[in-house]
């Protein structure tokens, strides 16, 4: 069986190694872990993490779906290719399972949050920026 190194390092943390605003740049193409089960009996569940240069200091964060797909649409499908580059935090307070908690999302800097009508977080970017469009069913 084939093995590769796993990404080691510290899990940053939102609103205390970063911050809404802040800026991260991406140090490398990342990896897919399996995500602790909470309950037995759900599903395999996968984390995206990456390293990133947090204020100076190197850290690792999860990418959420929503942020992968903002990096995809800014940066393209390779993951390699957002190596050097930046992405804006947006931190939100969310209910996560029974608590809410601070939830970090990644997009490109030039990107814009906002709620739908159907109150869920979109994030929007200047054509001139998309590297990869959305289909056009995707909400």
């Amino acid at each position: 069986m084939y093995f590769e190194k796993q990404i080691q390092g510290e899990f940053a943390k939102p609103n205390k190694d970063f911050f809404d605003g802040d800026i991260v740049i991406i140090k490398s193409e990342g990896e897919k872990r399996l995500a602790k089960k909470f309950k037995e009996d759900e599903p395999d569940r996968f984390q995206n993490i990456f390293e990133a240069d947090i204020n100076g200091r190197k850290m690792l964060i999860k990418f959420n779906g929503t942020s992968l797909n903002n990096m995809i649409e800014a940066y393209g499908n390779e993951s390699k290719e957002w190596i050097g580059k930046e992405a804006k935090v947006w931190i939100k307070e969310q209910l996560v399972g029974n608590k809410i908690h601070d939830v970090a999302y990644f997009a490109h800097p030039k990107a814009e949050c906002v709620k739908g009508e159907d109150n869920r977080l979109r994030f929007e970017l200047d054509e001139k920026y998309v590297k990869v469009k959305k289909p056009k069913d995707a909400k």
